[in-house]
């Protein structure tokens, strides 16, 4: 009887203790304001959003980790305690998160006003076999290229035509024809996302 009470003691403490978490933001723009996500992780993993638990942060920034060659050399972000980031200066930057029971740390970097990014190589034809590397390029208000934002391209979904065969991390990612067809491939910068389109078509063998 003893092991069940203490069974059931340790079982109700789990459920009492929210499972807090943060849905990532990463990417920002100078000028822009966005609202820190917070959340609870569901039955396989995934942050769910909640905004009635956010008054259970108090948000601060602090020292980044990692700097860029393009980094400014004041603040980056202001944040209040209530999780609201808002973009000032290109950079990197960190800001952390506390609650009765943790911390949750948010990282990313802000992206100077106007910057634009390409998916390459763009609207591309290739054999089953062959491989192709892509790279998101982020690019400045007068498209100077802006290097090691981090980034992620994924097929779609629905369509099984490729598999990953290679990751340089900021560099590319290389995907290998695997059956015919046509899909579209898609490059994310944190909440920004940009497509491009690629046909596979016979094996290289088969090609004259």
């Amino acid at each position: 009887m003893l092991l069940t009470t203490v069974g059931f003691g340790i079982l109700l403490w789990t459920r009492l203790q929210p499972d807090l978490c943060l849905q990532r933001t990463g990417v920002i723009t100078v000028g822009e304001i966005v609202r820190l996500q917070v959340g609870q992780k569901d039955l396989v993993g995934e942050c769910r959003p909640d905004g009635s638990l956010a008054p259970r942060f108090t948000w601060q920034a602090v020292p980044a980790e990692r700097r860029i060659p393009w980094q400014s050399s004041g603040p980056t972000v202001d944040v209040q305690a209530d999780g609201s980031l808002r973009g000032v200066a290109p950079g990197t930057y960190a800001v952390v998160g506390r609650h009765a029971h943790g911390t949750e740390k948010e990282e990313g970097i802000v992206l100077p006003a106007g910057w634009t990014m390409r998916l390459l190589p763009e609207d591309q034809t290739i054999a089953v076999g062959e491989s192709v590397r892509y790279r998101v390029l982020v690019l400045g208000p007068g498209q100077e290229p802006l290097p090691q934002v981090p980034f992620s391209v994924v097929p779609a979904p629905e369509q099984d035509l490729l598999r990953m065969s290679g990751l340089e991390v900021d560099d590319w990612v290389e995907y290998t024809a695997v059956a015919h067809g046509r899909t579209t491939v898609t490059g994310h910068v944190g909440r920004h996302s940009v497509a491009t389109s690629l046909t596979v078509a016979g094996t290289a063998a088969e090609d004259p």
